[in-house]
C-alpha cells in the first residue's frame, strides 16, 4: 500500500478512471517521481487508499469483470480472478 495523503499531495498524472464491478471508483495514476518506470497506481479516493497494481499500463486492469480488474476487498487490492 502507498501513503494516500503523500501521493495525492503530489497531484500525480492521471492515466484514467474506472468503476469496477463492486461500484468502487478507481483512478489510475503515474508515480509522481518515478513516472512510467514504476507500476501504475490504483487510487480509491472514497477509501483514501492507494496501491501499486503490478502492471505498467492499463490494458486489462480497467476491464469490467475482467480477470485483472482491480478491486478493494477487506482493505487489500485484489484482481478479478481472486474473487
Amino acid at each position: 500500500m502507498i501513503n494516500y495523503e503523500k501521493l495525492t499531495a503530489f497531484n500525480p498524472t492521471i492515466y484514467g478512471e474506472f468503476t469496477n464491478r463492486l461500484g468502487q471508483k478507481v483512478q489510475f495514476v503515474e508515480h509522481p517521481t518515478k513516472g512510467d518506470e514504476c507500476e501504475v497506481i490504483a487510487v480509491f479516493h472514497e477509501f483514501k487508499k492507494a496501491f501499486y497494481t503490478e502492471f505498467f499500463e492499463l490494458g486489462e486492469i480497467d476491464e469490467l469483470n475482467g480477470e485483472y480488474e482491480v478491486l478493494l476487498v477487506d482493505g487489500k487490492l485484489i484482481h478479478g480472478y481472486e474473487l
